[in-house]
């Protein structure tokens, strides 16, 4: 649970925003820990000159998005090490979709990317795909950038893996200066989008953000739920299943009576969860 009060200000973490730009930590947060309901990583495929081959994985659970990694890869991706740095976070964060851009390479890309993941992912026992229709848009990209996160930020519906903040701030891209790094950071490019500057929303680079945009808008149908009432729902299933295992030990302990007098006690709760 988000809230603006001073005790929630964690001042140790860096800011690159504004004047009164403060990360914060949630004023409350649930005992039990829901699973993820879906996770996955965006990449904002490089073009040409410095741009890089930028990513963001974004899980969701219960109405609310966790930016689990964010970052880059030098030189595009046709380089081998960066399609199977790709297919390693993908398995370390158990990303079940892959979302890309619908360029003209996409279809390439796709197929390089397939076949580093069939090999990486069946060594690691897990499986990821990809979203069937890449991602594509013919707006202002300022713009939707900045709307997509308005919306989600504005609701705070998006929590930060406090590892992204201090890799992020201190990212030095190679060759460049620390000053002409911050230009490459993910929460500089965040807070410095400006929607109406007509030239690039007044960013030279904004490959990170995009990315974590793109997730973003994947995610964007489950934003709309109640998140009070999904957490009551996930509770309610809870009992049901804590239930359903107390009486399924219980029809083993004594498998006689459970034959004996049917329906079983496991099933007879079975029955009533699917009719309530």
């Amino acid at each position: 649970l988000w809230s603006n009060e001073s005790s929630c200000i964690i001042p140790e973490l860096p800011s690159v925003g504004f004047h009164g730009d403060r990360w914060y930590r949630p004023i409350e947060t649930s005992e039990k820990q829901r699973p993820f309901e879906d996770c996955v990583m965006a990449l904002d495929l490089a073009g040409g000159g410095e741009d890089e081959l930028a990513y963001a994985i974004v899980a969701r659970t219960n109405g609310t998005l966790f930016l689990l990694d964010a970052g880059s890869f030098e030189g595009g991706w046709k380089r081998e090490e960066n399609l199977l740095g790709i297919a390693q976070k993908a398995i370390r964060w158990k990303v079940n979709l892959i979302h890309d851009e619908t360029t003209g390479a996409q279809e390439l890309f796709r197929k390089l990317l397939a076949q580093v993941l069939a090999r990486e992912c069946k060594a690691a026992g897990w499986r990821v795909g990809f979203t069937e229709k890449g991602f594509r848009s013919s707006v202002n990209k300022a713009k939707r950038i900045a709307e997509i996160m308005e919306q989600v930020m504005g609701q705070h519906r998006l929590v930060v893996n406090r590892a992204i903040i201090d890799s992020d701030y201190r990212y030095e891209k190679p060759g460049y200066g620390i000053e002409e790094s911050a230009e490459y950071q993910l929460f500089y490019q965040m807070v410095h989008l400006d929607p109406e500057d007509p030239k690039d929303g007044g960013l030279e680079h904004d490959d990170r953000i995009d990315a974590l945009a793109m997730a973003c808008l994947y995610h964007a149908p489950a934003l709309g739920m109640d998140r009070e009432e999904q957490t009551r729902l996930y509770a309610q299933e809870e009992q049901w299943r804590e239930t359903e295992s107390f009486l399924a030990e219980v029809d083993r302990v004594d498998p006689v009576a459970a034959r004996n007098h049917p329906p079983s006690a496991l099933e007879w709760v079975r029955s009533l969860r699917e009719h309530r």
